[in-house]
């Protein structure tokens, strides 16, 4: 199908299930704003889209969005009760950004980290600011804890803590540049302490090895005090015993 739009806005429908499997529509944006679907079943299984948008809609029943290509698919400020599905298991799906802003989770988002790559996905969006960004992947990082994937749950919550930092360090420079002269050694202090050594706490072996490297720079260093000054070690208390 040639370039165009597709707009299928603020429509009622009933009951029943919802057909979009297979369309070719690859040149194509699509809108379903804030239209409310009334059906158990919403399917855009293995369709091209250019664009596909959902926004404010209420999404009841499965909605399976398991596309075959979409540049992007935005679900801002949708309410979804039960099911979303995106990840499909017999092809690979191709989609460019992911948009989650305001969206009210209530039921369960099925998506894969590295098989959808989320991270891609939410930072990817070029008009989002880090606070909305950051938003989204604490959304996705209570989604993957209710669905006991908690390898996905950490990568979600250092992507949150990372966009949020990023976001308070921003937010507080645009009210007064002034602030910028702690703001930024303090977001670097904070890098390195937090992000670097141990990844917001979810990576014990980092915190171990950057104990250990600690450790290990902190002992040459007193080495080097003793070989180069007239440093010594001084005992506090007499190593000989008074009788």
């Amino acid at each position: 199908m040639g370039a165009g739009k597709f707009s299928f806005k603020r429509v009622v429908l009933g009951s029943g299930s919802f057909s979009f499997e297979e369309v070719m529509f690859e040149n194509v944006d699509v809108s379903f704003e804030r239209t409310s679907f009334g059906f158990e079943k919403v399917s855009f299984y293995k369709s091209w889209f250019h664009t596909l948008s959902l926004r404010f809609c209420h999404l009841d029943g499965f909605i399976d969005l398991r596309v075959q290509q979409c540049l992007s698919i935005d679900l801002s400020n949708t309410i979804v009760r039960d099911i979303i599905d995106l990840n499909p298991h017999e092809f690979n799906s191709v989609v460019q950004t992911l948009y989650m802003g305001g969206m009210r989770l209530i039921g369960r988002f099925y998506i894969d980290w590295k098989r959808n790559q989320v991270k891609s996905l939410i930072n990817s969006q070029t008009q989002s600011s880090h606070r909305l960004r950051a938003e989204q992947f604490r959304i996705l990082k209570e989604n993957f804890k209710n669905l006991g994937l908690y390898n996905s749950e950490d990568y979600a919550y250092v992507e949150f803590k990372r966009n949020e930092s990023r976001a308070n360090l921003t937010e507080s420079v645009a009210q007064n540049r002034l602030r910028g002269l702690y703001q930024y050694p303090l977001y670097w202090f904070k890098l390195v302490l937090f992000d670097n050594a141990g990844l917001y706490a979810t990576s014990p072996v980092r915190v171990l090895i950057t104990m250990v490297n600690s450790f290990i720079v902190f002992s040459l260093l007193y080495l080097l005090l003793l070989w180069k000054t007239s440093a010594d070690i001084v005992a506090s208390v007499d190593d000989h015993l008074s009788m």
